[in-house]
């Protein structure tokens, strides 16, 4: 099953389903990405087939390099905030669902692609797998309003940085190497789903709205579309986003 324009691929399993990036060659994430995704994991919400969902992607090599900032419709204030009803409306559906929910990132995993990624209760990663949020050194704001109180000193600290760092040296909650997956995997989902059931996750309106205070003048749009270039050139990211 595919939505929208095929952008996101659904695939049902017994008992779970897994919801596929498919925006080559970088996954990038636009306004008709996060359309489907909201309409995907609405329909997954009311299926009481499954329980577990995995959000992952089709190609080999990327997860998703982040948001799409090539339009210069992004300034203006009503195109932003639809951006940012869309990606909340995301984030809010997984944090707020009974099912488990888990990101299966590869490649590179990089700005509203990892905020969406934490907003799973488990990120299960390669050990080349590259994270970090650069567009916030290009003026970009975060976008899905996790609850970032959730998060350590140290792993706000990054997200704010814009470093791009190995997935393995982050320490945020529900990190998981794919090599360690099978060592525990069952008793993680067990446990992981008896908590989501008994104590739904955090969805604070305030920590949303606290993404919102942002300078759309200030969005280098031209600095962010060269660094997807090199992305795209050669799938590996310089040492300094600028």
């Amino acid at each position: 099953m595919a939505s929208g324009k095929n952008k996101v691929i659904v695939k049902k399993e017994k008992g779970s389903a897994r919801i596929l990036l498919n925006n080559p060659p970088l996954n990038v994430i636009d306004t008709e990405v996060l359309q489907d995704l909201v309409q995907a994991i609405s329909e997954l919400e009311i299926n009481e087939e499954v329980d577990h969902v995995t959000i992952g992607s089709s190609l080999k090599d990327v997860f998703s390099v982040g948001f799409d900032t090539s339009c210069v419709l992004i300034r203006m204030e009503d195109r932003m905030n639809d951006i940012f009803t869309l990606a909340r409306s995301v984030s809010w559906l997984i944090r707020s669902s009974e099912k488990l929910y888990s990101a299966r990132i590869n490649g590179l995993c990089l700005g509203l692609a990892l905020e969406i990624a934490l907003s799973c209760d488990a990120v299960v990663h390669d050990k080349d797998t590259r994270i970090g949020n650069p567009d916030i050194r290009f003026g970009m704001p975060f976008l899905t309003g996790v609850p970032w109180n959730m998060f350590s000193h140290d792993e706000a600290g990054l997200m704010l940085s814009g470093r791009i760092i190995e997935a393995g040296e982050a320490e945020f909650p529900g990190f998981i190497p794919s090599s360690a997956l099978g060592k525990f995997e069952k008793n993680f989902i067990y446990a992981r789903r008896f908590y989501k059931r008994v104590r739904p996750r955090e969805t604070s309106q305030v920590d949303g709205m606290l993404s919102m205070v942002y300078d759309l003048a200030a969005i280098d749009l031209k600095g962010l579309e060269r660094f997807r270039e090199v992305i795209a050139g050669s799938l590996k990211i310089p040492l300094d986003p600028d």
